[in-house]
């Protein structure tokens, strides 16, 4: 399903609520181009275009986060980062996500839940960062 028939689905936009995700999100929210929203269990609800144009497909729609990319943390668990998530309402850290054509990409992601107007979790938003450039510049500086 495109962005625009989800869109027409008649199914929330959490989107354009972003204002009401946990802080630290919506203060950072603009060093940020990668933006995809999920449900509360990882399915995939929505996106930018930035992220189509970083992960190179616009076949997100109703796919788990944790089974479309390839991710490793570069510190933790993922258990560790969930547990955190559900605690704290956010997470922030490092990602290396694998692209089927082997390529590397380091990703600096903010997730968060958002909140309905009852405090109730509704929907995450993850927002990232490529940083690979970054990563570079410091090993050659290391």
């Amino acid at each position: 399903m495109s962005k625009p028939e989800a869109l027409l689905s008649g199914k929330p936009d959490y989107l354009s609520v972003i204002y009401k995700a946990n802080n630290p999100l919506k203060d950072g929210l603009s060093n940020f181009n990668i933006v995809i929203q999920t449900d509360i269990h990882f399915t995939i609800t929505g996106w930018n275009v930035l992220s189509e144009k970083q992960f190179e497909t616009s076949d997100f729609i109703g796919k788990n986060l944790f089974r479309l990319f390839d991710i490793e943390f570069t510190e933790g668990s993922l258990h560790e980062h969930l547990v955190s998530l559900k605690q704290n309402g956010y997470w922030h850290g490092d990602i290396i996500y694998n692209t089927i054509e082997k390529r590397q990409f380091n990703l600096n992601c903010m997730v968060s839940y958002i909140l309905n107007e009852n405090q109730e979790r509704v929907a995450m938003v993850f927002v990232a960062q490529d940083i690979y450039t970054k990563k570079q510049k410091e090993l050659i500086n290391e």
